[in-house]
């Protein structure tokens, strides 16, 4: 009995089964949504190709892909098609460009260190001096400015100077700076350091570190840097040494924005008798019309001469500087400037100098009577002796 119920559903079940496999289903058309709010498929723009993109390997596996480095962060500044006539137009290049002017023009020089490349077939990441060469030109391409900006060519200061005076220079040895100050004449030089790193945030770079000195007195005018990405590629330093020269641009704009405090001039006395005759110059520097402020920056003396520098808040010009100091100390003999150039007055005492203070007391004696007398005070300020003279022979 119960066998026989067993069997009868089972051939219950196959026969439904085959029932359904064979009826064909019939097709039912959704009728599209009434509601206008709902969603609506939206086509998306494509994006532009980032910096670098090479069309001929795109069928290469996309980035971030298994076994696929993901690409860098695209660097501050990255910039578009060059314009017509070759030149980026990048910010602050208009303040530079005022401020540049208004501070006199200085002459600017551009270097990048090539001391690290003692290996002709290049370095860890396996690039060359040309490759080295090529960050130098793309600076100096961009503050040249078309030719507004004067940049002096580097390769005149290796060809003049050795090699140790050389490396001292890219080592930014200040000392080793007043080279191009006294060989070439050159007022501004802006270092570039260039050195492999893998401590970027997408590993191996070449970490850039820019730095725009005076050459006189060894003031920094501005800082900057960044870790481009390999490869060196001409974009990749486009883009990289764009943004190195928009951040000092900012920086050289700030300091010559015209403020005495921010845009001093160094006044150094050199050929004094004692480090007490160097100082008393400062007394006539704060009294010179135009001047804000006087900060002694050191003093030294030896057994015949001394030296002293003192850093003038002054809104004007070094050689207007110079002219207000002669006429307040009324003399023009025994005083010389041996060099104005750039934000620096360089003098030299070549005679005793007796700087005079007049100073008025009033006495009244009765309500008619009033006796004024003049106390004259001479501050002598001694000349260095002469250097001893050797017997002759």
């Amino acid at each position: 009995m119960r066998s026989t119920f067993v069997a009868a559903a089972f051939a219950v079940c196959a026969f439904s089964l085959f029932a359904c496999t064979g009826t064909p289903v019939q097709r039912v058309d959704v009728p599209p949504p009434s509601d206008t709010k709902a969603y609506q498929p939206q086509p998306m723009p494509k994006p532009l190709p980032p910096e670098g993109y090479d069309p001929t390997l795109q069928q290469a596996p996309p980035p971030g892909a298994p076994g696929q480095p993901v690409p860098p962060p695209a660097m501050p500044g990255a910039m578009g098609q060059p314009p017509a006539d070759g030149h980026y137009q990048i910010q602050n290049e208009e303040a530079f460009l005022q401020a540049y002017a208004a501070h006199r023009s200085p002459r600017i020089m551009v270097m990048a260190s090539r001391s690290s490349l003692s290996d002709p077939r290049g370095d860890s990441l396996g690039a060359t001096a040309d490759d080295y060469d090529l960050i130098e030109a793309s600076i100096v391409e961009y503050f040249d400015a078309s030719g507004k900006v004067t940049v002096q060519d580097a390769d005149a200061a290796r060809a003049k100077l050795n090699r140790e005076q050389i490396l001292r220079i890219e080592n930014n040895d200040p000392a080793a700076n007043r080279l191009l100050s006294t060989e070439l004449q050159q007022d501004i030089v802006i270092h570039i350091s260039a050195k492999p790193t893998q401590q970027s945030s997408f590993g191996h770079a070449v970490r850039l570190i820019a730095k725009a000195v005076s050459t006189t007195d060894a003031r920094t005018l501005g800082t900057a840097f960044a870790d481009m990405p390999l490869p060196m590629s001409k974009t990749n330093i486009n883009v990289a040494t764009r943004y190195l020269s928009e951040q000092l641009m900012g920086d050289m704009a700030r300091k010559w924005s015209g403020n005495p405090q921010t845009d001093t001039i160094e006044v150094r006395v050199y050929k004094t008798a004692t480090v007490d005759d160097a100082l008393k110059i400062r007394k006539w520097l704060q009294r010179t019309p135009g001047v804000t402020n006087v900060i002694n920056r050191g003093a030294t003396g030896g057994s015949t001469t001394a030296y002293a520098a003192f850093a003038v808040s002054y809104n004007g010009a070094p050689e207007d500087l110079y002219a207000g100091l002669q006429e307040e100390i009324g003399q023009s003999q025994g005083m010389k400037a041996v060099d104005l150039q750039n934000n620096t007055v360089t003098l030299e005492v070549t005679g005793q100098l007796n700087l005079v203070t007049t100073t008025q007391k009033t006495e009244t004696t009765t309500t008619t009577t009033v006796h004024t007398t003049e106390e004259k005070k001479i501050e002598p300020i001694n000349p260095a002796s002469p250097p001893p003279t050797q017997p002759a022979q």
